[in-house]
């Protein structure tokens, strides 16, 4: 059996994009600006990510932990 091996980023949701290797969460990026012109108002329901160049831990949910084995990833906005 072959095994390949991706690296993806999963954009989308509301205020995060997601980079997943080999079935391994990489990272979570949050959105730094917000659309609110037009039909959209996201700073209404969400808050922009404010810390400029920080990273911080993001603890996973338990489901997402027993099919990663991770228990946290990195949220960083590069």
């Amino acid at each position: 059996m072959v095994w390949f091996a991706y690296l993806c980023y999963i954009g989308g949701g509301y205020c995060v994009g997601r980079c997943v290797y080999c079935r391994k969460i990489l990272l979570i990026r949050p959105k730094i600006m917000l659309c609110d012109d037009g039909n959209y108002r996201e700073s209404r329901w969400f808050a922009a990510w404010t810390k400029v160049r920080q990273m911080e831990d993001y603890y996973l949910p338990r489901m997402i932990q027993q099919i990663t084995g991770q228990v946290c990833v990195a949220s960083c906005p590069f």
